[in-house]
This record gives C-alpha cells, structure tokens and sequence, in this order.
C-alpha cells in the first residue's frame, strides 16, 4: 500500500516464522528501511504481555485517537490485522493564501514555533485555500477568482516554491476549499456557487503532483428547486468518506456526505445525506477517530455543529447541545492530530481578544469550552491550523494583513502568543497550510 509517499509492503508471520513478519518500507528520498524478525525468539512469553498491553492501551480510551509507541504498532499489525498508521510530520514550513495580493506567503518555522519570513509566491486571482499534499511535496491553491488551481513544488530544504508546467489546472467557477485523501491519491474541491452546485474530483500523480479530472467531475450535491454552494470539504482518515458543507442558510441542504469510489476517486452522495440543517456551513473538520463531524456555523445561532459519525455507512446524527457557541462569525474549524481539541476562527471578530474559540472534544463528540477560551488574535482571524505534532498552531488575520502565532498547550489546549507575533503576510489572508519532515 501507498502511504503518506510511502510504499509500505507488509509480509505477515508464516509457519516457519510464526511470531516474525517483515516490513519493507521504501520511498524516493530516503533509503530503504526493512524491520524484520523484531521479536525475541528465547523469549516468546513476551509476545503475549506486548499484545495485552497494547489492547489495553487501545481499548482504555476506545472513543478517542491513542498514541501507542511503534513497538506495539508494528506487533498490532502483524498479529491483529490492519492498524491504520498515520506519520506525524515535525512542522518546517506555514504558507498562507492571500486572497487580496493573489499569492503565498512562505514561512520557516523557528525552534519554539516563531516564523521567519521566505517569500511571497504568485498563484492565481484571489487565491482564497491552500494545502499541502501528505507526501509534503506539493501545495496546491484554490484561486477563486480565476476558476483554477496552481499547483507549486516546496524545496524539502528552503521552502521556497516552484510553479509546475502544468499549473494551473482548470476547475469549476468560484473554487473555495481543497480537500486530499490522507493516502494522497485523490484531490477534492469544494465550490461557493450555487449553479455549480457540485464537487469536483481528480486524481493526483504522487510523483509529478500533476492533476487529472476524475470521469463525472464535477459531482453534483443538490438539484432544483435546492438551492446548494457546497464550499468547504474534508476526508476522513480512512479515505473513503468526503464531507462538504454548503454556504446556504436553513432549509437548504448544507451537510453532504459522499462515498469515495477507492479505485477512481468518484463521489456519491450516501443515504440519508443530507444531515441537518446549518446556517451557512462555511467550514468541515472530520474529528482524526472517524467518529465525529463538525461544522462552522456561520450565521446565528455562531457556532460548531457537532455530529456523531457512524464509521461504517458515514451517515451523521446531531450531538446533543449543537450548535455550540463560538464568537463572530466562525470560520475555519480544524483539531488537533491526537483529536482531544477542537479550534475554530471567528472570522467577525474585530476585538483583538476573542479570535480564536478552542474547546475539548468529550467523549460523547460534544465540545466543551477550555479555560481562557476565546483567545487573542489579530483583526477578523478566518484561518487557523495547528501543527500535526499539536505544538504550534497559526491564525491568518485577515483584516490585519498578518498571522499570530501560537504555542499549544499539550494538557489542556490553551493557546499562549508566541514572542514575535504578528507575522506580516499578503493582503486578506484567509487560509494556513503547514509543511514538514519526518526525522
């Protein structure tokens, strides 16, 4: 299988090595790694107490993402079956879209998460998202204005941007958010315009970061007399479910659920979708577990609208207390790797001391609070992302032209100004995307 830029080949325990197994893990920049017969064969006993405590470690906690060392992982693997394995890369490089300048800024991140500035880099008319591909290669940029997406190599070394001959690549009218699988196969793009009203698709070349639209893209998500702008999309960690929240008010259908066709990237819309009604879902953030959904309620009553997930069919249910209370005009919505925070940007907020509401994610999928929240950024923050090893995170301050840094508290979530911040950045920027290496 195909990982984060990884070819992972897993060759399981036979008769002759019963307690063994090998995994060979290769890729184009760095050596190929093999791990191999990691089990002392003297003592066998030791098998038996590493599984136990590995299942004890998993099912302690069995609502929420468990961080287990690579000993038990890799033991998991080859005694249980599939262990999803998700590589959490150390934070290098923030790039924001600049909707105003119609371009990127390019950031290294310092040592305590202080950012030193790179460059600025032209993308296409108002620029409005930015992500970056799980191989850490490419970052591509929704331009809203010019209907397309420029498609950029990051330097592994600098951060510094090269624009592919093949960017920019055609899309729909009015491109809004980007959304990739966690395998990097797939590229998804969600459109603020109503005769759109569609999801567009394409697959991606790992190795050229090239982009090819899938057969039947752009997908619909509503026909008249629904009115739809499905806007924001995001993956779930297993890469088979896409969920896309539409820029409409209530009635409107606003919370999608798609099926992802493994072998081509086609979308379907699954039973029952869509879920709910929310007031203008202008962002969506697939809790890391599976089981949990959450939207940015733009429009009153301002909140995070919570769902719980069943991780078999994908379909939602409300969770009891949605929505729940955020600041101005929330916009981005996004959570830590570990998933026990949840942060959103009030986009409204022009305070200067309420930019940013940060909550804990219970057990039940409902958000409560953290003590402090809401928390300082600059004037009208949209954009938030937090770094995956859950120790930095970023604002992209619109209004004020910068972006704030953060160090996260690791118990508790809190947010603490980092010394230095704010960074300047193009104008408007909307969108925060973050680069890095796995030592």
């Amino acid at each position: 299988m195909v990982m984060l830029g990884f070819q992972v080949e897993t060759i399981t325990p036979d008769a002759d090595d019963p307690l063994g197994g090998v995994i060979n893990v290769t890729g184009s920049d760095f050596d190929p790694v093999q791990i191999i017969n990691f089990m002392n064969p003297l003592r066998p006993q030791r098998v038996h107490k590493l599984v136990g405590e590995a299942l004890a470690e998993l099912t302690e906690n069995a609502d929420q993402l468990q961080v287990v060392s690579a000993e038990l992982l890799i033991l998991l693997k080859l005694y249980a079956g599939v262990v999803y394995i998700r590589v959490l890369y150390q934070p290098k490089f923030m790039y924001t879209a600049n909707i105003g300048t119609n371009n990127i800024s390019a950031f290294s991140i310092n040592s305590g998460g202080s950012l030193a500035f790179l460059a600025n880099y032209n993308a296409g008319n108002s620029c409005r998202f930015v992500t970056v591909h799980p191989g850490g290669r490419y970052i591509y940029a929704a331009n809203h204005g010019s209907s397309n997406i420029s498609i950029l190599e990051i330097n592994q070394t600098t951060g510094a941007l090269t624009t592919l001959v093949s960017s920019p690549a055609a899309t729909a009218t009015n491109p809004y958010s980007l959304a990739i699988d966690p395998q990097g196969r797939f590229l998804f793009v969600g459109h603020e315009n109503t005769t759109v009203a569609a999801v567009s698709a394409y697959t991606v070349n790992a190795a050229t970061g090239e982009l090819t639209q899938v057969v039947g893209s752009p997908f619909t998500v509503a026909s008249a007399p629904a009115i739809a702008s499905p806007a924001s999309v995001h993956v779930d960690f297993t890469g088979q479910f896409l969920y896309a929240g539409s820029t409409q008010s209530a009635p409107e259908p606003n919370s999608l659920a798609f099926s992802i066709d493994q072998n081509t990237g086609a979308l379907t819309q699954i039973s029952g979708s869509p879920f709910g009604a929310i007031q203008d879902a202008i962002s969506v953030y697939v809790h890391p577990s599976g089981n949990f959904v959450y939207y940015a309620q733009y429009f009153a009553p301002q909140g995070v609208v919570g769902y719980a997930r069943n991780t078999t069919s994908g379909s939602l249910s409300l969770i009891g207390g949605s929505p729940f209370a955020a600041g101005a005009a929330p916009g981005f919505v996004t959570g830590d790797a570990q998933g026990r925070f949840v942060y959103v940007a009030n986009s409204g907020d022009t305070s200067l001391t309420a930019g940013i509401s940060a909550f804990q994610v219970a057990a039940d999928g409902a958000l409560v609070a953290i003590n402090g929240s809401p928390f300082a950024s600059g004037l009208n923050p949209i954009g938030f992302a937090i770094d995956e090893t859950s120790r930095y995170a970023y604002a992209a301050n619109q209004q004020s032209a910068n972006t704030t840094a953060y160090a996260v508290d690791a118990s508790t979530g809190a947010l603490s100004v980092i010394s230095g911040s704010p960074y300047a950045t193009g104008t408007n920027p909307t969108t925060i995307a973050i680069a890095g290496s796995n030592p």
